[in-house]
């Protein structure tokens, strides 16, 4: 589970040990993600924590190299990590009031870590012939919400799913876009 370290990445990591799996949780803060591995204490299942910045392809590349080399296999992918751009939650900026900038945060890491994750998942997935990638999307790909950008890389996150899916048509792996609607995390509360 990128970006696993609160919201509905934490949500996602808790509910798939609680369900007895094995779950690998990335972020940037290594403190925050211990707080995910101890949400799941007692549960059938374990949280392992590995530290990756999205931001870097070659430690998304480590990260799938770690959990192979320490389980030989990966079985789900789940494409949650984000970034908000500086000031972004004031959600009250025009797309032309808000800086370029914008653009490396919400697709850098809020694509192109899902689109790396996902390559570097079916190198393992497609040999071994099962796996599941989740992206975690919005209906801000359909409808406008937050900003223009947000919307864009939502909507080529469904986009990318969709293609990925025509592309592993008979390898045994699979690949969705998901929207969860409005959760109640820390960062809405």
């Amino acid at each position: 589970v990128t970006g696993g370290s609160r919201g509905i990445g934490k949500g996602v990591a808790t509910a798939l040990a609680t369900a007895g799996w094995t779950v690998y949780v990335t972020g940037r803060s290594a403190e925050r993600l211990q707080g995910t591995v101890a949400a799941a204490a007692g549960a059938p299942g374990e949280i392992r924590a590995l530290v990756c910045d999205h931001s870097s392809d070659e430690e998304i590349v480590a990260v799938v190299g770690q959990i192979v080399a320490d389980t030989g296999r990966l079985d789900l992918l789940v494409n949650n990590v984000w970034t908000n751009p500086k000031g972004f939650m004031g959600f009250n900026g025009k797309f032309w009031e808000r800086p370029a900038g914008d653009w490396d945060a919400l697709m850098g890491v809020g694509l192109r870590a899902h689109y790396v994750a996902c390559c570097e998942a079916a190198k393992v997935m497609v040999p071994q012939g099962s796996g599941l990638m989740v992206n975690i999307s919005s209906f801000g790909s359909r409808a406008p919400f937050h900003t223009v950008l947000y919307g864009m890389s939502k909507t080529a996150l469904d986009k990318m799913a969709s293609d990925m899916a025509h592309e592993l048509t008979g390898t045994g792996v699979s690949t969705l876009s998901l929207w969860l609607g409005l959760i109640r995390t820390e960062l809405l509360l």
